[in-house]
């Protein structure tokens, strides 16, 4: 192979990994649920392929708690679509009896503040951030059952008043 084509097909699987990374978002989290649902977190797939989540990760604030696994299916997001990473998936389907998409229930699970500062960070299958969203309960969503949702799923994730 020649060095140019090597150079442009290197310079295309990073142009293509970057794109892909940047298309997963976090959209939505109901970290103060009231009983009997549980937590979730939503992500969505601005981007034009699917991506697949498998072996992908996430964590919250608190360093003690261990990097958790969302799933090691192989489970694709279509693009311009959601996919619920729940707790107990089980239960959001109870709760909602009426949901459809895509629920994933999580390897484990790392209950998510309801005071304070938290975040939440989501790595994909090679350790690299894919997005992390730091938040207050000031924010919202941190009782009565309402979750906190992106006003814009491709604005700034990090942003109070894009939530």
């Amino acid at each position: 192979m020649s060095k140019l084509k090597f150079f442009v097909f290197v310079l295309f699987m990073i142009i293509s990994v970057s794109e892909i990374r940047s298309q997963i978002v976090i959209n939505e989290i109901m970290y103060g649920p009231v009983s009997p649902n549980k937590e979730w977190y939503e992500l969505y797939n601005s981007g034009a392929v699917p991506v697949n989540i498998q072996n992908w990760k996430w964590r919250d604030a608190a360093t003690s708690n261990p990097i958790r696994t969302i799933t090691t299916s192989s489970v694709e997001i279509p693009a311009n679509s959601f996919v619920l990473v729940c707790e107990d998936t089980a239960n959001v389907r109870t709760v909602f009896p009426g949901i459809s998409g895509i629920l994933v229930q999580s390897v484990g699970w790392n209950a998510l503040n309801n005071s304070g500062n938290e975040n939440l960070v989501v790595y994909n299958s090679t350790g690299s951030t894919v997005d992390s969203l730091t938040y207050t309960n000031s924010w919202g969503g941190s009782s009565g059952g309402y979750s906190l949702e992106k006003r814009i799923p491709t604005g700034p994730t990090n942003n109070q008043a894009n939530w």
